[in-house]
């Protein structure tokens, strides 16, 4: 009877490192990042040809405008997209390294 008791007993309320839980955020992860360089592509795309086709129109002020603008934003997301790789690497467990990286990415994102 205290074998099945002791089997039945919790062995701690944190899961172990190589519980599904991990597996499915691991997942999770992976498709975020291939999201995220699926938006920058379409980002690029979208400034390209946007820019083109006001190229082509005679209007070269506002193509370099729009380029410019395309290109800073484009910037953005595969700074983005970089940042999340670079913190699927990083430590789960150190949660004051995370908030750390948080306000540091944040304050990137800005100074971009």
């Amino acid at each position: 009877m205290s074998k099945k008791n002791d089997e039945m007993q919790p062995q701690g309320l944190t899961p172990q490192k190589n519980a599904a839980i991990i597996r499915a955020l691991s997942e999770v992860d992976a498709n975020e990042k291939a999201l995220a360089r699926t938006v920058v592509g379409l980002q690029l795309i979208v400034v390209l040809v946007a820019a083109s086709a006001i190229g082509i129109a005679n209007m070269p002020e506002i193509a370099i405008a729009v380029l410019s603008g395309g290109v800073v934003s484009v910037l953005n997301g595969t700074l983005l997209a970089w940042r999340m790789t670079k913190m699927a690497s990083a430590s789960d467990q150190d949660a004051q390294l995370q908030l750390r990286l948080l306000y540091f990415y944040a304050a990137e994102r800005f100074w971009w």
